[in-house]
């Protein structure tokens, strides 16, 4: 391309030492670019020749002509285009004041440029066939290598999309599982919701459950204790089976004796002299105070106090509770001023405390004998009550003595008298008298025989004679 430049340039020199007036000049204005690595797909090269002209410059045959009438430069530049690859060659014409007289060097400096131009584009043309020539060779190796390059890269995609293809084979299936393990999941999270709803309504009857269970446990404890006292009390039912014989065994003594009565007072008339005899022998009986008519009696009694039939001797104590529980005989003691009256009582059952003595009748009967005005006692636990003598003691304002006196208690017999001449009281146990010097009963008040019980365990049973264990 260098060699085409300096050619451009030579023939330009020429043209100007032609015309030396000036009159016209003819500057190169050569414009090369690179040649391009790469060839057409064609592998051909284009020569194409043109002249832009001022409008007052006529361009004929490759021959520029003046066509105004005034001074001043016109241009007429002429252009070869080599190759869109190569590069262009411009080369200028300016005309002046062209003279007719000159125009005919003018023109024939402009046919020889012309056939200048026309040998420098045939030179131009075998150089570009040439460059055509190497660059179609050059082209087809590179485009060889590149199709090999392009094979590489196509086997390498090929395998690339075989390994996507396997790990998307593998995503795929991965999904898939993972879509079964999410249903398994939800068909998990339902299962749940159903077994926490079972679990609640389980809880709910199980608290029903434990409920009844608290209840059936009550009522089994209840069952227990019922079996219990079903137990003692078939044990009660035992001792009063045994009790009601005896009772019976008496009263068949007793409606036997009737029968003996009714039978003597049908022979009363004949039986009038044992009558009287028998007469005698109660008058007598009476004198020393002896009245085995007595027992006790039911309207004067606490409740829990139970008289057992027939004779209502026996006093048996069922309350429930620790309390002082009295009875009173039906019958008080004879107010005469000569004689004594006496009876005695044993103590059976259980351990308790008892007090026997005398009394007038009280109001109510959770009290104790002794401890109310107008009683007198012989309590267990070894205390004389009633009694307002020098060196006794006092307890709510009631005189008592204690000292030296026995106890007594389940298994002994223990009496109580009066010597109705002198007032004079006195106790016994076990058929000896106990030391009473000093104590007296009032005179005037109506005395009744007295017996307490404390605890539900012991019972007493009444002997107002005439077999006495005292001997008087």
């Amino acid at each position: 391309m260098t060699n085409y430049a300096e050619n451009g340039k030579n023939l330009v020199e020429k043209m100007v030492s032609v015309v030396p007036q000036q009159n016209f000049s003819l500057t190169p204005a050569a414009q090369e670019t690179s040649i391009s690595q790469k060839a057409t797909t064609k592998g051909f090269i284009q020569l194409q020749n043109q002249w832009n002209c001022h409008s007052e410059l006529l361009l004929m045959d490759q021959t520029v002509m003046r066509k105004g009438e005034k001074n001043g430069w016109r241009s007429c530049r002429g252009k070869t285009k080599i190759s869109r690859k190569i590069g262009l060659f411009y080369y200028e014409v300016t005309v002046k004041n062209c003279s007719t007289c000159e125009k005919a060097k003018w023109l024939a400096t402009i046919r020889e440029a012309t056939l200048m131009m026309e040998t420098y584009q045939k030179e131009q043309q075998r150089v570009i066939d040439a460059l055509t020539e190497k660059l179609e060779v050059d082209h087809f190796s590179r485009l060889q290598t590149t199709i090999s390059d392009l094979e590489l890269k196509q086997k390498e995609l090929i395998k690339r999309v075989e390994a996507l293809n396997s790990v998307q084979a593998v995503v795929v299936a991965e999904l898939e599982e993972q879509s079964a393990l999410q249903e398994k999941v939800v068909k998990m999270e339902e299962y749940q919701k159903q077994q926490q709803q079972n679990i609640d309504e389980l809880t709910e009857k199980l608290k029903s459950l434990n409920a009844v269970q608290e209840a059936k446990n009550a009522l089994q404890e209840k069952i227990v204790k019922m079996e219990k006292y079903q137990k003692q009390q078939q044990q009660n039912i035992g001792e009063l089976t045994e009790k009601l014989k005896s009772l019976n065994a008496v009263q068949e003594a007793n409606n036997a004796l009737q029968e003996k009565v009714v039978k003597m007072e049908k022979y009363q008339n004949k039986q009038q002299l044992n009558i009287v005899d028998l007469q005698k022998t109660v008058a007598a009986l009476r004198e020393i105070g002896l009245t085995p008519q007595n027992r006790w009696d039911f309207a004067a009694r606490h409740k829990d106090l139970t008289l057992i039939a027939p004779n209502q001797l026996i006093v048996q104590n069922n309350g429930k509770k620790s309390e002082w529980r009295s009875v009173l005989a039906e019958q008080p003691i004879p107010k005469k001023d000569l004689g004594i009256f006496y009876y005695e009582v044993k103590v059976s059952g259980k351990a308790g405390y008892v007090s026997i003595g005398l009394g007038t009748k009280p109001t109510t009967f959770n009290i104790r004998a002794g401890c109310e005005e107008g009683s007198y006692a012989y309590e267990s636990n070894s205390i004389f009550w009633g009694h307002a003598v020098e060196g006794c003691s006092r307890f709510i304002g009631r005189p008592y003595i204690e000292d030296g006196k026995p106890k007594f208690g389940v298994g002994d017999v223990v009496g109580c008298g009066v010597n109705l001449a002198n007032r004079q009281i006195f106790y016994t146990k076990n058929g000896e008298r106990l030391e009473t010097a000093g104590l007296f009963v009032d005179s005037a008040a109506e005395l009744f025989p007295w017996v307490t019980l404390y605890n539900s365990g012991p019972k007493i049973e009444a002997n107002f004679g005439p077999n006495f264990e005292y001997k008087f």
